[in-house]
């Protein structure tokens, strides 16, 4: 028989392999089925919904490095080659109950690389996780919210929200630091990788979400912080308008511009150097540790404001206005006229929102303990250049203002950087997309669930940076007091709502109407009610600061 075949393996092979059939048809069902385009994929049954972690791009090694990312072709892993390769053509293991003919999508997947990781990271990172309540099936059509974040952080575990709000949530990876966003045309490096990651990955829920019980025709982009910085990339990138229905960004540092390219051929050309490089080949084959070693070294010279064009506490590495892939940058286009905006801008409705004290968190970095207000100038000087003058001659924040206390500078620095990197921005830019007759709500969030950041004594009992991030997901690991209960659960029913494509409201809750105008923000304050966590909406937003017409911010 064997000789008929003309097979070239051993007989050991031909063993293991009718070994593995025998198994396949023994193994019980336990796993979360579903099947793609791609082959099929096995997922964890969890309590409240099933998780699948699916690589949607080739590792980016080797000679992908610092390249555009690359389609998989098929997730299904073969038994052996002799499948393959069998002169009768592949047999396919896919009739209902073979694991040996499945992608095993049941493990949470590695990070990507980073400095100061606290779980296991690779550069093969490009993985997405899907959360599907139990019970949907590929003709559910549930909505999808799309969250971009760090996918294995703490707290982003989607079953509860998908199981709760009956929707389908999508976590994607991409790559970090230099290997996703560092730019050096001499080099042919592009830099965007990680946009780029995010977009192919986005391509892939759009193919493929069906079989995990979603409506690709209701995508809901999320993300927070440098999560929601890749969102209001993909609100001014042509090519993926289509893609989505609406945005929700959390804690975007509007005040931040993106790179031009000359300031990331600035940036890039320091890093090459520093990663002792003249060519591709040697960035390619430059280790991980000498990556994140130089990626730290120009993190922190970048905090101390000693990159050009690179202000203190803003990102080294960041999305590149290309001109290609990226037209525009966000904050800039929304400072332009209706016509600019309209032609630019996706014509989504809009979730905007920040943290009563954003600024608390990097505060608390940078003064680990408290120092005397008379400093105040001098930190405002270091941080702030081109508006210390408005800052000081404003007398807005003088510590003086605040109880005579040991933290009256870290309070009123905090309270600086609340306004001038996220509150202020946030709401001119809402102002203007609504000028611009765009659908805006803005919500502030005053209550929060603390996030990693709990050990600094500074950040006790402020809602500060990433603190409202498990009040989307729940994290079961930390117990909730009754007022952040109270608040999760209106999040997460007011996002449910808005995913589904009404507008974020539900019986019992406050309406929440979208901005009407800069003496009537409608905004949502969270968790105002620190007792009972329950919210409030305000019709202004620090308007001596903020104001379009009386405050004293601008883009700079």
């Amino acid at each position: 028989m064997l000789s008929k075949l003309g097979s070239p393996y051993p007989l050991w092979q031909l063993i293991c392999f009718f070994s593995l059939l025998s198994r396949c048809r023994a193994r019980p069902l336990s796993f979360a089925t579903a099947v793609t385009s791609k082959g099929r994929v096995l997922g964890h049954q969890g309590r409240l919904a099933n998780r699948w972690t699916i690589p949607f791009a080739k590792a980016p090694v080797d000679s992908l490095r610092f390249s555009d990312p690359v389609s998989r072709v098929t997730l299904a892993k073969w038994v052996t080659s002799f499948i393959q390769s069998n002169i009768y053509g592949p047999i396919e293991l896919t009739s209902g109950f073979c694991l040996y003919s499945s992608h095993d999508a049941t493990s949470i997947p590695p990070a990507c690389p980073q400095p100061r990781a606290t779980t296991a990271t690779s550069e093969d990172c490009l993985f997405l996780t899907v959360y599907s309540p139990k019970g949907a099936t590929s003709s559910s059509k549930l909505p999808v919210m799309f969250w971009t974040g760090s996918s294995t952080a703490f707290g982003l575990d989607g079953s509860d929200i998908a199981s709760n709000q009956n929707m389908v949530v999508v976590v994607p990876q991409y790559r970090l630091g230099i290997l996703g966003w560092m730019g050096n045309s001499n080099l042919s490096v592009a830099g965007n990788y990680g946009l780029k990651d995010v977009i192919l990955a986005l391509r892939f829920v759009r193919a493929e979400i069906t079989a995990f019980g979603g409506d690709s025709s209701r995508i809901t982009l999320a993300g927070e912080s440098s999560g929601a910085e890749i969102v209001k990339s993909l609100l001014v990138t042509p090519s993926v308008f289509s893609m989505y229905a609406r945005a929700i960004l959390h804690s975007a540092p509007l005040d931040f511009s993106d790179f031009s390219p000359a300031l990331a051929d600035t940036i890039g050309a320091m890093t090459v150097s520093r990663l002792n490089c003249s060519s591709m080949t040697c960035l390619r084959n430059a280790t991980i540790e000498h990556i994140l070693s130089v990626q730290a070294d120009m993190n922190n010279e970048g905090q101390k404001g000693a990159l050009d064009g690179v202000r203190e506490v803003e990102p080294v590495y960041r999305t590149i206005v290309d001109g290609t892939l990226v037209q525009n940058e966000f904050g800039d286009t929304a400072a332009q006229g209706i016509g600019t905006i309209r032609s630019r801008v996706a014509k989504k409705i809009i979730l905007l929102t920040t943290m009563k004290d954003e600024g608390a968190f990097t505060v608390a970095e940078i003064f680990p303990s408290t120092a005397s207000p008379a400093y105040f100038p001098m930190v405002i000087e270091r941080f702030f250049p081109e508006r210390a003058a408005a800052i000081l001659g404003s007398g807005l924040y003088d510590p003086s203002l605040l109880p005579n206390d040991d933290d009256a500078l870290r309070d009123q620095f905090s309270r600086v950087g609340t306004d001038f990197v996220f509150t202020c921005a946030t709401q001119q830019v809402a102002l203007n997309l609504t000028r611009a007759g765009y659908q805006i709500y803005l919500g502030q969030f005053d209550l929060g669930v603390s996030y990693y950041n709990d050990t600094a004594p500074y950040l006790i009992g402020k809602a500060t940076h990433q603190d409202d991030i498990g009040l989307v997901f729940h994290p079961n690991s930390i117990i909730l007091t009754r007022a952040q209960r109270a608040l999760t659960s209106e999040v997460q029913t007011r996002w449910g709502a808005f995913v589904r494509g009404a507008s974020p409201n539900a019986n019992g809750y406050k309406t929440w109407s979208p901005i009407a105008n800069e003496a009537n923000l409608n905004l949502l304050e969270l968790g105002s009610n620190a007792h009972y966590g329950l919210s409030n909406i305000s019709k202004t937003q620090r308007p001596a600061v903020c104001s379009l017409s009386s405050g004293i911010w601008s883009r700079v």
